[in-house]
């Protein structure tokens, strides 16, 4: 895939909050807005910052290349193998009980298989992946202590341009929402 403009925050926005990110303008009063754990812009590195600007060095076990995207430059992700299972890694990161992950990809697979894993998030008591088919669509998988579920969106990502994807979680509360490319399914 392409992906562009990873933005993890530490709490889970509501959809049109959600929705207004997507489109560009930021919906918080300055007291409001949520911290950003980590934001990988992509723009010719793969390492990630955190609000504060501290850096989060990247593990990467892929073919990286920069092209052009949505907000700069873009990552393309390449598997090394046809039968590898690719992973751009930031360690160190507290995945909390409620948070948001919005991200741009474009589909590119490079090659064929059951599952694209476009992130994973693993704490000790939570897990959220997020994975495309072999017709893009979207399916997130997660686990909080011992409860498990799974939703899909109905319709692909188109091909050719780049998709906005949200992921929202609040464990506490027993929601979690997926966004891709207008279609928007909740627990």
């Amino acid at each position: 895939p392409i992906l562009d403009d990873y933005i993890l925050f530490d709490k889970a926005l509501p959809e049109v909050e959600v929705q207004k990110l997507i489109l560009g303008s930021l919906p918080f009063k300055t007291g409001d807005a949520p911290v950003i754990a980590l934001r990988a812009s992509f723009d010719g590195m793969p390492d990630a910052l955190r609000e504060n600007g501290a850096k989060i060095s990247a593990n990467v076990g892929v073919r990286l290349e920069y092209v052009p995207g949505e907000q700069g430059m873009a990552a393309v992700v390449k598997r090394w193998a046809y039968d590898q299972k690719a992973s751009l890694v930031y360690k160190g990161i507290k995945i909390q009980p409620a948070g948001t992950m919005i991200f741009l990809v474009k589909p590119l697979w490079s090659g064929p298989a059951a599952e694209h894993r476009l992130a994973l998030l693993k704490g000790d008591t939570v897990s959220l992946g997020l994975a495309s088919d072999d017709k893009n669509k979207l399916r997130l998988s997660y686990r909080y202590g011992k409860s498990e579920a799974e939703l899909e969106l109905d319709k692909p990502l188109p091909t050719d341009r780049f998709s906005k994807v949200a992921v929202s979680w609040d464990f506490n509360k027993g929601r979690i929402a997926l966004s891709g490319d207008g279609d928007f399914k909740e627990t």
